[in-house]
């Protein structure tokens, strides 16, 4: 008995051996890439922070004077700034639209792949093409936007060329890319438990305390992944400010602080001295070290509302719908 237990034992670890085997095989193109170009350059940029160089001549150590020289900065704050209005303002804005798309296309509609395609293919469209397109609407001439605001007689403002309304200009844009919010869910949605609406049909709910009390509860996991991922995605934003302001007025917006960062700086970064070892680690890794204070935070809100599994919130949504219980 003894030694069948151990020749079982031998069996599963072998077994357990190679399927982790197996599994890092699977992971190593990806480990590798990660390695290669993105903590690789991350290292790179942080250690290029501590010298001033214009990455072709010269190099001198500076330590942390170019950081001292960013937090000086009047532009940095204010950049700093923007960006959390518009981060804070693009992912509320679109996870909502997000979800309230996904509410239609979870429906018995005709066509639905079809509109599920067309209301994704906008993410998969490069920053560059999107950028062009919304600078042809936003064209405070012969834009889109404008001439159809104009058929109502009003008048519409100049959008990227003013410092006004190039940050909810960018705002506007940014809302029209919610194709992966939307199909993330649309697959939460579909995976919510069919019995929990017929337990809340028969209790009486109508349709919207089936959605307060059901449908947002089972999305919980959804949403959280939703708006930290876009929270960081937002920090991030670069490609479309840099591109759609830099013909006319982005100077007069970076000396008001209209553009968030890493736009808010001179159309050069090399005339600031700090720009010379610090702006390719500000352009592209400055969010990392928020990182660890805000996945955690929203960890934390997400546990204070006693909804960690799908089971807590299963239970959560049956007492909501019918708060006396079963049977009283």
């Amino acid at each position: 008995m003894a030694m069948r237990l151990a020749r079982q034992w031998r069996v599963g670890s072998s077994q357990k051996r190679q399927d982790l085997i197996t599994a890092y095989l699977c992971l190593l193109p990806w480990m590798a890439g990660f390695l290669s170009f993105v903590f690789g350059p991350m290292l790179f940029s942080l250690g290029l922070s501590f010298f001033r160089s214009d990455l072709l001549t010269s190099t001198f150590f500076v330590g942390l004077d170019n950081y001292r020289d960013l937090f000086r900065e009047d532009l940095f704050w204010k950049s700093l700034r923007v960006t959390f209005i518009y981060a804070f303002s693009t992912v509320p804005l679109g996870s909502c639209l997000a979800l309230m798309i996904a509410l239609v296309l979870n429906q018995k509609l005709l066509g639905l792949g079809i509109w599920r395609t067309i209301y994704y293919l906008p993410t998969v469209i490069s920053g560059v093409a999107v950028s062009l397109l919304w600078l042809q609407i936003f064209n405070p001439r012969a834009g889109l936007l404008n001439n159809f605001l104009a058929i109502f007689s009003v008048d519409g403002p100049s959008w990227l060329y003013s410092s006004t309304w190039a940050l909810p200009s960018l705002i506007i844009m940014s809302v029209w890319g919610v194709g992966a919010n939307m199909l993330l869910y649309l697959a939460g949605l579909q995976g919510i438990p069919t019995h929990l609406y017929e337990a809340a049909t028969i209790d009486g709910a109508n349709s919207i305390r089936k959605f307060w009390h059901v449908t947002i509860p089972m999305l919980t996991p959804t949403i959280f992944f939703n708006v930290t991922i876009g929270l960081i995605y937002a920090f991030q934003f670069f490609t479309q400010a840099f591109i759609m302001t830099r013909r006319g007025a982005e100077q007069r917006h970076a000396e008001h602080g209209a553009l968030p960062l890493p736009q808010g700086v001179p159309a050069d970064p090399f005339r600031l001295r700090f720009g010379r070892g610090l702006g390719p680690f500000c352009n592209h890794h400055y969010l990392y070290p928020d990182i660890p204070v805000l996945v955690p935070a929203l960890g934390l809100l997400r546990r204070r509302s006693g909804q960690i599994t799908a089971t807590g919130m299963a239970a959560r949504a049956a007492r909501e719908v019918c708060p006396l219980g079963p049977g009283r």
